[in-house]
């Protein structure tokens, strides 16, 4: 029997200001992303990516985005999320941070992120309002 093998992508995902919109969900992000992946790779890629295909966490506040894909569909999901332009008539930016191999790797490297690229833009009061919100939704999401 072989192990389904899969790989967790980390990305941070930067939205233009709303104006009175509502936050983006997971939802709409899922919508987008399987789009993007039509347009890009058509039915065969997009009916092969899905197969495995999960956003596990999204934190508005931060931005942090945390996908889970099958290790065969990772080049086809990084690229994907690269291509994300529009969400729900909302100009996006997604920076892939790194990719983990499992759920304790991935977790750390969401910890060193957030320290990382939040750091830089958030003040240090709210930063670990921040950190301590994302973990709690990484740990929900890893469970």
């Amino acid at each position: 029997m072989v192990r389904y093998k899969e790989r967790w992508v980390v990305a941070l995902l930067r939205a233009a200001p709303g104006g009175g919109k509502r936050p983006l969900t997971a939802v709409a992000l899922r919508k987008a992303l399987e789009e993007r992946l039509h347009e890009s790779f058509g039915d065969f890629g997009l009916g092969a990516t899905l197969r495995a295909l999960q956003i596990k966490a999204y934190e508005p506040a931060s931005g942090l985005l945390i996908v889970r894909c099958a290790r065969t569909s990772l080049r086809q999901v990084w690229a994907g999320l690269s291509f994300l332009t529009k969400v729900e008539d909302r100009r996006v930016a997604v920076n892939v941070v790194c990719v983990a191999a499992s759920a304790r790797t991935c977790r750390k490297k969401v910890m060193a992120a957030i320290s990382d690229h939040l750091g830089r833009r958030v003040e240090p009061g709210a930063l670990a309002e921040t950190v301590d919100a994302a973990a709690a939704k990484v740990d929900e999401a890893l469970k």
